[in-house]
């Protein structure tokens, strides 16, 4: 790994940031600094990663103008709340890129279950931004590490996706923003979001959370293991399960899956 030569971006105290030019994965080199004993709030930024991973062991294509950083928390939860955080960073995310478009933006950032963050417009729906959550343990206890990757100048290229990829910089009005904008804006947001999640749970962002989500209402499938269960999403529940309404009136609740909506969005700029 190499140091960054551009310096880190400016973020509140509680964040100690390492800035690096390349690096393997930023996920692993947070690992690796979690188990060498860096404090909650331990963020990775690199320019470029040579094995970027999505989730399901997917490559995550890095080009140099993209957001790549890993953000270490030492949470003090059992592990199954923990998991939440994937919502939090998303809804944070989301306020990010609220703060930073131009105002009477044509696009508007949508959350979709569990960890991605949509741009969705009059041409379409796209994917901008995805989290990917790990999880360890060392002798203090408890570590997660929020791997958050977003195209912010660079389009990434074909993905086997249905939503396809989307740069926050081609967006009108939005040529000028860069990496540092959107990390700058994420970190008070997370903040934010986070505090209000370790007062109240999940519960405490669930409304806001919503109100940002992508398909609510619409019919999807979600593949969870070798049954793919298909329903109206409902939203999510207090502890973060998607709820899938059924035909004959019952709700299946699923706490993990990758959800597919019945009507893909239209193929473009949103």
């Amino acid at each position: 790994m190499t140091a960054a030569a551009d310096g880190a971006p400016e973020l509140p105290p509680a964040f100690t940031v390492v800035a690096l030019e390349e690096v393997e994965s930023t996920n692993l080199e947070a690992r690796r600094l979690a188990e060498a004993g860096a404090p909650d709030g331990t963020l990775v930024i690199a320019s470029r990663q040579t094995s970027g991973r999505g989730r399901q062991g997917r490559q995550w294509l890095s080009p140099v103008g993209n957001l790549y950083m890993s953000l270490l928390l030492r949470p003090q939860v059992p592990i199954g709340l923990a998991a939440q955080l994937s919502l939090v960073s998303g809804l944070a995310m989301a306020d990010a890129v609220r703060a930073i478009l131009p105002a009477g933006a044509t696009v508007r950032p949508a959350v979709k279950w569990p960890n991605d963050l949509l741009l969705a417009g009059e041409g379409g729906v796209g994917k901008l931004s995805g989290t990917l959550l790990e999880s360890g343990e060392d002798a203090r206890g408890l570590y997660v590490i929020a791997g958050i990757g977003a195209n912010v100048r660079v389009h990434p290229g074909p993905t086997d996706g249905v939503f396809p990829p989307i740069v926050l910089a081609e967006q009108p009005g939005a040529h000028h923003l860069m990496v540092r904008d959107l990390v700058e804006a994420f970190g008070p947001a997370f903040l934010n979001r986070r505090s209000a999640w370790m007062r109240g749970g999940l519960a405490a962002i669930r409304e806001d959370w919503l109100a940002a989500a992508y398909g609510i209402g619409q019919t999807a499938t979600v593949r969870y293991g070798t049954t793919p269960v298909t329903g109206r999403f409902d939203g999510i529940d207090d502890d973060g399960s998607l709820l899938l309404a059924q035909p004959d009136g019952s709700v299946r609740r699923l706490a993990a899956g990758e959800v597919v909506f019945a009507k893909p969005p239209v193929t473009g700029g949103a």
